[in-house]
């Protein structure tokens, strides 16, 4: 039988607790100021009928940026394919349960990146609405939150889904939804499974003019919306 000294591993987990509260504490708070409130209406491109804009998107340092380039030269890869006339697709949002409620799409005008996940949070979230967030590629979106407002994304826990986790060999262990006790009946991949019905629709919509596009999906989701909440 062997003794082992629990008070090392104690003192040492205590410490770390206490280092994120000092990094918390001692992060930069921005004014009110930086957030000035939405006076130009919804975006044509966006359907978020539950999370309307509140506020316009905050400039930020160039030094942000640079951080980025340099994070994503050091952390996994996530490519997307591109078409010379075609968008690259729909961003969607949806609940986490078995009837993948769709909270909104937006029509991406550019390659996705952690931006978007980031620009729903600041400018469509309220400040005190800080739900746990599942994203395929949650470590780039948590970089690149805490680039801007630390406090905000420290505050927000964001895990990558179980399916794509697999591909985040070299990240924290903290990013896979997989040992959340409290996401084991959440469903992480209701993202993924929305896209896989909206494939359905493809051929119909792919070359249709932006407004056309916006109002086919927005009737189609809608519908879907409709069928889950019949059958919850």
């Amino acid at each position: 039988m062997h003794d082992y000294n629990f008070t090392v591993p104690r003192y040492f987990l205590v410490a770390i607790i206490k280092h994120i509260l000092a990094v918390y504490d001692s992060a930069p708070a921005h004014p009110d100021t930086l957030y000035s409130p939405r006076v130009g209406g919804e975006v044509d491109t966006q359907v978020y009928p539950n999370f309307p804009i509140l506020n316009e998107r905050a400039m930020y340092e160039k030094a942000c940026n640079n951080q980025d380039i340099k994070v994503q030269k050091e952390s996994c890869e996530k490519d997307f394919p591109t078409h010379s006339k075609l968008t690259p697709g729909l961003y969607i949002m949806t609940c986490g349960c078995k009837y993948k409620v769709v909270y909104g799409f937006s029509m991406m005008l550019s390659g996705e990146s952690p931006q978007m996940l980031f620009d729903i949070v600041m400018t469509r979230f309220e400040k005190n609405y800080n739900p746990h967030l599942i994203y395929d590629a949650s470590c780039k979106v948590k970089e690149f939150g805490l680039n801007r407002e630390p406090k905000r994304f420290m505050e927000i826990n964001i895990t990558t889904d179980c399916f794509h986790e697999q591909n985040h060999k070299s990240c924290s262990s903290s990013f896979r939804s997989s040992l959340y006790c409290t996401l084991r009946k959440i469903n992480t991949e209701a993202c993924e499974q929305t896209n896989s019905v909206l494939r359905s629709v493809t051929a119909s919509t792919t070359f249709m003019r932006p407004m056309l596009y916006m109002r086919s999906l927005t009737l189609f989701v809608a519908n879907l919306n409709m069928m889950a909440n019949m059958k919850s």
